[in-house]
This record gives C-alpha cells, sequence and structure tokens, in this order.
C-alpha cells in the first residue's frame, strides 16, 4: 500500500516507510538539517530527493548513496534532477558505515 502524507517529517522520531520521495527544492538548511537527522534514523530501502547527494553527507546523512539522476520538469515548466538513494544500512551484504 501507498501512504502520502502531508505533515512536518522533521518533528517524527523516524519514517516507518520501504520508500521515501520528499519535494525539497524549497527547504531551508534547518529543515534539511532536521530531516537529514530523522532519515538517518528511519529504515528506509530508497529515498527520492531533489538535493544531491554531497548536501546530505554534509546534513549529516551519510547512510545513502545516489543511484540514479532523473530530469523532471514541473508544472510550471521548470527544469529540476530528482536524485534516487538507497540506504547503505539495507543494502544485501553490507555491513556498517565507516565514521
Amino acid at each position: 500500500g501507498i501512504e502520502l502524507r502531508h505533515d512536518d517529517a522533521t518533528l517524527d522520531e523516524s519514517l516507518p516507510f520501504t520508500h521515501i520521495y520528499v519535494f525539497d527544492r524549497v527547504f531551508s538548511k534547518r529543515t534539511l538539517i532536521a530531516l537529514a537527522q530523522v532519515l538517518t534514523r528511519s529504515p528506509f530501502f530508497v529515498f527520492v530527493s531533489f538535493r544531491p547527494c554531497n548536501e546530505w553527507w554534509r546534513y549529516g546523512l551519510v547512510k545513502v548513496q545516489p543511484v540514479a539522476k532523473l530530469n523532471c520538469r514541473t508544472t510550471g515548466k521548470e527544469g529540476c534532477n530528482a536524485y534516487v538513494y538507497i540506504n547503505l544500512e539495507r543494502a544485501p551484504g553490507f555491513t556498517h558505515l565507516k565514521a
């Protein structure tokens, strides 16, 4: 099943979903840092974001690895990139993240 949520995910302890899509193009740095903390505690397999990996890594979400970049166009005809990440902690054969 699918659960669509329209709320402040930064207030959650973690997000108990296998796949997470975030339209984060206009999120503030403070929101991204708070969201990175929540995502670090979350057991997702796939994460889709409009932010590049170096930005997520800088905010502390180091367990993600990009696997695809998709060119998108908003309804207002604005071009953007969506990045697809996997959670390394859920990858087969993965043992731990190096500090």
